[in-house]
């Protein structure tokens, strides 16, 4: 009987501890697509890798591509690494329009590219091209929280 008090002691201090520093536990039951967490937007939540994807709740720079992703590189939120987002979850963050502090009708750059040409996205039409790196467009950042 006292090992299996202490069993639950020992496992209901981990869970409390993990809920405290924010541990995935907590996020899976709780979150949800287009949810505010770590003041991002949840765009994806992955249960096999436990961790959650967010990204800026508005663009946080412009410029050409490489400066875009300069900008994500280095932008800085709760200590977490961002980064420009892939063309899946930049037409997710554009679905989840409604749930943004602020965007604009405009081109917007992913993390793909080819040679020197990069892939943006426009936010109204979803119409999507190749165009080269030195084209101003603005940038949304994303990072993933494990």
């Amino acid at each position: 009987m006292k090992y299996i008090i202490l069993l639950f002691m020992v496992i209901a201090a981990t869970l409390n501890l993990y809920s405290q520093q924010g541990w995935p536990i907590r996020v899976y039951r709780e979150l949800r697509i287009g949810d505010r967490y770590k003041d991002g937007l949840v765009i994806a939540i992955n249960n096999q890798r436990k961790s959650v994807t967010i990204s800026t709740t508005r663009p946080i720079g412009s410029g050409g591509w490489n400066e875009a992703d300069k900008i994500c590189r280095n932008y800085v939120l709760n200590g977490y690494p961002w980064r420009m987002p892939s063309r899946t979850e930049l037409l997710t963050i554009f679905l989840l329009k409604q749930y943004l502090d602020g965007y604009e009708n405009n081109w917007y750059w992913t993390n793909q590219y080819r040679g020197n040409s990069a892939l943006h996205i426009g936010i109204v039409a979803r119409d999507e091209a190749y165009v080269p790196k030195e084209h101003g467009k603005l940038v949304f950042a994303v990072t993933e929280i494990y």
